[in-house]
């Protein structure tokens, strides 16, 4: 069975930032003051990237520019801690493959944008995108969930499309051959 991976998309809202650097260099404290070089050198070691690249990219003449695609989870967790104006992480999700290529002319593929292009996850993708729920909750300053007020869940739909075993089997039957 495929599995979607969660990463997020590092934007720029450059319009934002614009502005709140215009405000801020109004102030008359120094350590209010942000600018794009900050900015940069404090998200290059996260996004893995250098920070003259992603400086570049927040000198775009663009109002919303992407900085980084795939970006784990907790990389994003550590750029958000500064708390950055303007700074978005948009979700994407990635399909993987336990057994990679074994199979994939039955499985298929998903493009960028996760919709299934081919085999079984074209013919069965409105079943394997769901339907989005919602939750709503209280938590503290650590984050902690205290209680939660309600929710609602999506109606469970549960496609198998090819036990784990039967794709072990099938590659099993392929090496023999």
């Amino acid at each position: 069975m495929a599995t979607s991976i969660p990463y997020k998309t590092i934007q720029a809202d450059l319009f934002r930032i614009r502005q709140i650097i215009q405000k801020n260099q109004e102030t008359k404290n120094p350590k209010k003051r942000i600018s794009l070089e900050q900015i940069a050198q404090s998200l290059a070691p996260f996004l893995e990237m250098d920070s003259e690249e992603i400086l570049k990219r927040l000198n775009d003449s663009r109002s919303l520019v992407v900085l980084k695609k795939k970006v784990e989870l907790s990389a994003w967790e550590k750029i958000e801690a500064f708390q950055w104006p303007g700074i978005l992480g948009v979700d994407e999700y990635q399909r993987r493959y336990p057994e990679g290529r074994n199979a994939s002319h039955v499985l298929g593929y998903v493009d960028s944008e996760g919709n299934g292009k081919d085999g079984i996850e074209a013919s069965m993708d409105h079943y394997l995108k769901g339907i989005d729920g919602w939750y709503v909750s209280e938590h503290d300053a650590s984050r902690h969930e205290i209680r939660a007020y309600r929710s609602q869940d999506a109606p469970v739909k549960m496609v198998t499309l090819f036990h784990l075993h039967w794709i072990k089997q099938f590659n099993t039957l392929l090496k023999k051959s």
